[in-house]
Order: structure tokens, then sequence, then C-alpha cells
């Protein structure tokens, strides 16, 4: 398992968690409480994207390899995006094109002002995991030419170690799931609404949707979109094939 690997594998498991108040997470927390000279002041309360970055580097590597992997002095300005993309700068490691587990930053009028991690890309899309979207951490798609693209800071990755992918058992665990359309209601409804909800799918209301268990005309829009965006026939019906696409991401 290379470094990117395992903390893409950290960032991907927290998908869909969502603040506990106006900027409250367990991000800042830890940093706060754990972590408190990784940061020049306390983080509860503060915009969490480049905090949501950071913690997962130090999840995946330990706080004084993660703060050297970004380039950070010990009580940086890191938790501020700008800060973060300068960090990168001044060490020749702000590029203009992308690499997987690359920290992306972006341009919120003319200040970079938010920020992500590509987890894959290609010719013409990248795909990131982002914290502070719409309260919540999100996997996000954008064109590779988005003008909102300011650049990518690459950590120094010759820092961490390779760790060793776990051997495969053989054993395999099976999930039942029901199948779901428009008037269902109950939990494996939330389970569907929140997955879609970490995948970026909105109602027809263009906002998130509401985790009520009702699969109502919102969810209906979102699962339409989804299953047009992999290919499928957009029946709204969450059976085998979509809940598949859900499960894995």
């Amino acid at each position: 398992m290379t470094p990117q690997e395992k903390v893409i594998g950290i960032a991907t498991a927290e998908i869909g968690y969502t603040e506990q108040g106006k900027n409250i997470t367990k991000y800042a927390k830890d940093f706060d409480t754990k972590y408190p000279t990784f940061y020049n002041t306390k983080k509860q309360g503060a915009e969490w994207c480049d905090i949501f970055y950071d913690w997962c580097m130090v999840q995946a590597f330990g706080e004084e390899t993660a703060r050297k992997m970004l380039y950070q002095p010990i009580k940086s300005a890191g938790a501020g995006c700008y800060y973060s993309a300068q960090y990168y700068k001044q060490n020749n490691a702000f590029y203009s094109t992308p690499q997987i587990g690359d920290q992306i930053f972006f341009y919120v009028g003319s200040a970079i002002n938010h920020t992500g991690r590509v987890v894959s890309y290609s010719n013409s899309q990248i795909v990131t995991i982002e914290g502070n979207v719409n309260n919540q951490v999100q996997k996000r798609y954008y064109d590779i030419k988005d003008g909102r693209i300011a650049g990518y800071g690459r950590p120094n990755w010759s820092l961490a170690e390779d760790t060793p992918a776990p051997k495969p058992t053989g054993e395999t665990c099976m999930i039942e799931m029901q199948v779901l359309s428009f008037g269902s209601v109950g939990e494996q409804v939330k389970t569907m609404q929140r997955l879609l909800n970490a995948l970026g799918f909105k109602g027809a209301n263009n906002k998130s949707l509401t985790v009520d268990g009702q699969f109502g005309s919102n969810s209906v829009h979102a699962l339409k979109s989804a299953q047009q965006f992999w290919g499928m026939t957009p029946d709204a019906i969450c059976g085998q094939k979509s809940w598949n696409k859900l499960l894995k991401g």
C-alpha cells in the first residue's frame, strides 16, 4: 500500500461525516487536544476543509511525520488554505497538474480559500474528497480545466514508508439490502440518502437530501442523477446495481 493509498483510505472512511455545530468537528477537537502544537491557535469553530486534509495525514503517518510531509513548522498557520499553499510554494512543491493524493486548492473569489484531496483524475475530470462542503465530508467531481482550481500542493511522500497491503483471507461478506423505490421508508432509505449526499448528488431543489428515511421526489431526483452518471437506466429504483455503486463510493 502506498502512502497515498493509505491516506485516501482514511479520507474515504470519513465521507458523510457532518459537523456537530457551526464548524464544530472531531478533527479540530483532535488538533486542539491531542496535537496542540500542530497549529498556532486552537481551531474548533474555524473553517475546516484544510484541517480535515491535515487530520487524515496525521492519522496515517503520525503528527511529526505528517507535519514534515506538509512542509509546515511547529505551530504553523497551515489550517488556513492560503498559508498551506504558501508552504508548498516555498518548498517548490506546488504544481499546475495533479497527482493522486495531492492537496488541491481552489479560488473562492480571487483568493485561495478552499481545499481537498485528489483521489483520482483523468484527462477531463478530477475526483476529490473534501471537508466542509455543505457542512460535510464529501466526494466531489470537477472538470480538470475548472477555473476555480488554483493548483496542487504535493506532500513529501518520500518521508512515509509504503505499508504492505493486507493479505486476502478468501473470506467475503454478504450484505442484504432492500430494493427501494418511490414511497419506500425506513433505515435503508436513510442509508441510501446518506450515500447519495456523500457522493454529491442533490435533490430536485438542488440541495443535499434530508436524511429522513422517506423516499420522496428529492430522493428520486438524486438517485436518477446518480444512475445517469453511472451510465445506468435512470429508473429511480435502488436495486442491486445501484446499491453496489453507492456502497463502493
